[in-house]
């Protein structure tokens, strides 16, 4: 049986602190069934900023990431080199052969330029997956 491969962003791991406390694993399992959520160390680290530099919800959401969420994952230690964060996720999904969870529209949009699938929040707040066919 194929276990589907997921890379979360620092956008995925702050939905359960921003959207009253959506269990973001239990989409990914009505999505993909079985399935390794990744997290790359660089998102770890830019969760770690977020949680002592920034302010209000985001601050919040990223100490709940970081006491409870990234528990729940495997977390693979990756270079983002001189790369931004979006475009190492990119590299390290593409890489895996793994799916993104964000909801973050750019690098959603990014993704679907390089045949990567992506699972995100609607504005309805369910989840999706996005549905453009693999090269």
């Amino acid at each position: 049986m194929k276990v589907n491969k997921v890379v979360l962003d620092t956008n995925a791991l702050l939905i359960p602190g921003k959207k009253g406390g959506r269990d973001i694993f239990s989409d990914l399992e009505h999505f993909l069934g079985s399935y390794d959520a990744i997290i790359p160390s660089f998102v770890v680290e830019e969760v770690k900023k977020l949680s002592e530099k920034g302010r209000g919800q985001t601050k919040a959401a990223a100490k709940l990431a970081l006491n409870q969420i990234i528990k729940k994952a495997k977390i693979v230690e990756a270079n983002k080199g001189q790369r931004t964060v979006d475009s190492a996720i990119l590299s390290f999904a593409q890489e895996r052969g793994a799916y993104i969870y964000t909801n973050d529209r750019g690098l959603r949009d990014r993704a679907k330029k390089r045949n990567i699938l992506t699972i995100y929040i609607s504005q309805k707040k369910y989840p999706k997956k996005s549905r453009h066919p693999k090269a």
